[in-house]
């Protein structure tokens, strides 16, 4: 009877673990129909129009990343001491709109004094791209928003089915796309239709949000928007890390390669991206609950700290390495050979991803702990070392190139936030050091093979 008690009291209390089992499992619906709707996308598209449409989302996550993302953890880190202290988040609301609106404007003010710039790089003579580009960049500012609000809250659930009614609509338009509905199944058609998108899920999140969590807004004092910028301002060069991690290789693969290339790279990208959502989760899951920790009982903290990472290590090991035994006779039925140059770029990719799930253990305790500039530091390094590699191979090594230097930079990111909560601590790694050390080395001698 004490064991059940026990594990009732512990760190997975029952409401921790709802949320985690809404959480993955909506993300394994979500990851579901992603990987369905990626295998229709990837058949129905020429790798050319994959890469515009590659393009025009990194130009929206360039303004998203730089001018609004950097502000979002506010919500959580400001809010949960709102909600506990008023029960009430609309204040930490107000601050942070009053933060991005004017950083809005001169988004919008960028975008148009650049259009044509911008419409050339994405590769599309279609002048109406920037509309929708604008529409996007809003109307994701405006969901991002409601999402951190919601996770401050630990209302994940909330979440969860906005994301699953965004798998669900893009898979609806990719079928409508596969049999022929419309007479125009181009890249741009497929951007537009998916800002619709998103205009309809808000107004279907508008039914069922509770206006207080915003309304009324204040305007707050000087001192409110001082402390929230202090803390979120070092944020701008994390996630400007982050963005270079997630997109200098399509910089440089479009200076140097084909837009085939930068098709079958970013298709088979897209597919990462997917797997390393799941790791995303973990902050959302873990940060709200560890600032609980931190105020009320830490000893939870160090259980957590001292199993966790191994646990996650082994099993997103022999996950994803069953994964990589099987994706290629499966990604033959789809796509014959269509995406096979990027294949071996791809593995390096998946093996990645452990170092990316653990370090999503480590991020949330950070940040618990006011730890942002040195978590900043781990992004600009990490995007650096990435920086460095794409800069120097990519001409010569191509998606090889590419893929290595995403492999690096997050696995910089492991290792530096691993000696920091080493340090903070005071706990030891020794086994978790020794298997990552192993799966590196592994990784390093596939490229020499392969090269």
């Amino acid at each position: 009877m004490k064991i059940f008690t026990d594990l009732k009291t512990s760190y997975l209390d029952n409401k921790f673990v709802k949320d985690g089992f809404f959480l993955y499992f909506g993300r394994s619906i979500n990851l579901l129909v992603g990987l369905v709707s990626t295998l229709i996308y990837g058949v129905i598209f020429m790798k050319k129009e994959i890469a515009v449409i590659s393009l025009f989302e990194m130009v929206v996550n360039l303004f998203l990343s730089f001018g609004f993302t950097w502000s979002t953890l506010a919500l959580t880190r400001f809010g949960k001491e709102e909600i506990q202290k008023h029960n009430s988040i609309n204040h930490t609301s107000s601050i942070r709109i009053g933060i991005i609106s004017p950083l809005l404007l001169v988004s919008t003010f960028l975008i148009i004094f650049f259009m044509k710039n911008i419409l050339a790089y994405i590769g599309t003579n279609d002048f109406t791209i920037i509309i929708y580009l604008l529409l996007n960049l809003i109307l994701l500012v405006i969901h991002e928003h409601i999402i951190y609000i919601y996770t401050s809250l630990e209302k994940h659930v909330q979440n969860v089915f906005y994301y699953l009614g965004q798998s669900i609509g893009k898979a609806g338009i990719l079928i409508i796309f596969y049999y022929h509905m419309s007479d125009n199944t181009s890249a741009e058609l497929y951007l537009k239709l998916n800002v619709f998108l998103l205009l309809l899920l808000l107004l279907l999140r508008m039914l069922s949000f509770e206006y207080s969590y915003i309304f009324p807004i204040s305007f707050g004092k000087k001192n409110d928007y001082v402390n929230q910028l202090k803390y979120v301002l070092p944020q701008i060069y994390g996630f400007a890390g982050l963005y270079i991690i997630n997109w200098v290789d399509v910089y440089f693969i479009r200076k140097y390669w084909d837009f085939d290339d930068l098709g079958a790279y970013q298709f088979l990208y897209s597919i990462f991206m997917k797997f390393s959502s799941f790791a995303i989760i973990l902050n959302t899951l873990f940060f709200p609950k560890i600032m609980d920790w931190k105020l009320r009982n830490e000893s939870y903290l160090i259980k957590y700290l001292k199993k966790a990472p191994l646990i996650l290590l082994l099993a997103s090991g022999i996950c994803f390495g069953v994964f990589l035994l099987v994706y290629q006779p499966l990604f033959a039925v789809f796509f014959k050979e269509k995406y096979r140059n990027a294949y071996t770029a791809f593995n390096i990719l998946i093996f990645s991803l452990p170092f990316y799930f653990i370090s999503f253990l480590y991020i949330p305790v950070l940040n618990s702990f006011d730890r942002v500039k040195y978590i900043q530091f781990v992004c600009i390094f990490s995007a650096s070392c990435n920086v460095l590699i794409d800069y120097i191979f990519i001409k010569k090594y191509g998606l090889i190139a590419a893929a290595l230097g995403t492999f690096i930079a997050y696995f910089s990111t492991y290792i530096l936030l691993t000696l920091a909560v080493e340090k903070m601590f005071n706990i030891k790694y020794k086994l978790v050091n020794a298997v990552s050390s192993l799966m590196f080395l592994g990784v390093i001698g596939y490229i020499i093979i392969v090269l």
